[in-house]
């Protein structure tokens, strides 16, 4: 009996137990503070008002410069070099006509008097069958016969004594021609890339004397991919090339830290696509590369970067590349200071810019990087200091798509 009472206040005890602690959490349980949500502050940007306007492309280009002409020069008679120009060296310049190697002519100059001498025994024999022939024409009358003899008029052997002076003059030019060429020039002005004799040598005909390059054109191949030939008004081959307009070129060079540009212009396409790279080539002319009056020429061989102009686009806007959202988006801002996206027409991308078409006059567009924007967003704008002009204007280029 005692041992049941003992159970009952046990559990009694244990029961009071649990309901004061149940209460205890229920009455003592911290209370929530309602918190008002506030409005997300409105994100500074700078924007610029669209002013849409005229833009001229260039698209830029590597190549190097090379000779428009390049020849050898090779001897035309055989004989000893007794002369060469002190200019006759490797990178010595010469003007047209001037003598850069003189072969030994005693032997040509001796050949030449022979050839004269018999032209004068040609003339003389000549004249003597002129004679002959007056006289038988005279001897042919007094005979009274109207039946005149070819051969007893001289006419086969006037004829002979014709031909034997037209082969003796042949001779003598012929000698004159070989003396000529014993004075070795150019055609033109240039320069000598490398020599392969010296004074003293023998040479025979055909062989070669030094490899020479046109002073007054260079060329520079330009590679220009599919993409890049859609921005650019090149000449055609099979069109009139009087009534086109060729593209003008500005071409720079970079010694040490100097930069050096000079101008030219396009003046034709290679006919085929080279089969290894696709590209298609472009051939720019530079006029006296080597002139004294300009302080940059231009070496042959020395890579250059050139910029062409390309064609004219109407009612486009530059915008920083990083202004475009999915390619084709762009964050203009509302009256009431709200983003709102705009789909915009690419014409084309660099990795700094874009040219875009497709914004209206006066629009505000966000020049800023925003982080996951989106329709609605609240912005503090401000213009942008600098106008839009001079944000690296020359990265719009054909090189880049």
């Amino acid at each position: 009996m005692a041992k049941s009472s003992q159970k009952i206040i046990v559990t009694a005890c244990v029961f009071f137990a649990g309901a004061l602690l149940i209460s205890a959490t229920y009455y003592f349980k911290p209370t929530q503070e309602r918190v008002l949500q506030q409005s997300p502050q409105a994100i500074e940007v700078s924007i610029v008002e669209a002013r849409p306007k005229t833009h001229q492309l260039t698209v830029v280009s590597q190549g190097t410069i090379s000779p428009k002409y390049e020849i050898d020069l090779i001897a035309q008679v055989s004989g000893r070099i007794e002369f060469v120009a002190p200019n006759f060296a490797n990178g010595g310049f010469f003007n047209s006509e001037e003598k850069l190697v003189q072969i030994e002519s005693i032997d040509y100059e001796l050949s030449l008097i022979t050839a004269e001498s018999a032209v004068a025994r040609a003339e003389e024999q000549l004249a003597i069958e002129r004679g002959r022939v007056k006289q038988a024409q005279r001897e042919w009358r007094e005979l009274g016969d109207k039946e005149a003899n070819e051969l007893f008029l001289r006419k086969p052997q006037l004829k002979a004594s014709k031909a034997a002076l037209a082969s003796a003059s042949a001779e003598r030019d012929r000698a004159q021609i070989q003396l000529d060429r014993t004075t070795i020039a150019a055609p033109f002005d240039g320069r000598i890339r490398s020599t392969l004799v010296h004074s003293g040598q023998f040479v025979s005909r055909g062989t070669p004397l030094a490899t020479i390059f046109s002073s007054n054109i260079a060329e520079i191949r330009l590679p220009l991919r599919d993409q890049q030939l859609q921005w650019l008004n090149l000449p055609s081959q099979s069109a009139n090339l009087n009534s086109q307009e060729f593209p003008d070129v500005s071409v720079k060079s970079t010694i040490g830290k100097v930069q050096h540009t000079r101008e030219g212009r396009i003046v034709r396409t290679e006919s085929s696509i080279d089969p290894q790279s696709r590209m298609t080539f472009a051939v720019a002319e530079i006029t006296e590369p080597f002139s004294e009056t300009n302080v940059s020429p231009l070496d042959i061989g020395r890579f250059v970067e050139a910029k062409i102009t390309g064609i004219i686009l109407n009612d486009v806007v530059i915008l920083p590349r990083h202004a475009l959202y999915k390619n084709n988006l762009v964050l203009t801002v509302t009256d009431e200071n709200t983003i709102v996206f705009a789909i915009v027409d690419v014409i084309k991308t660099s990795p700094e810019q874009a040219i875009v078409r497709g914004i209206a006059e006066g629009t505000r567009v966000v020049f800023s990087r925003i982080a996951n924007p989106y329709t609605g967003m609240s912005v503090s704008p401000s213009p942008l200091l600098e106008p839009i002009e001079k944000i690296k204007s020359d990265s719009i280029t054909g090189e880049l798509l």
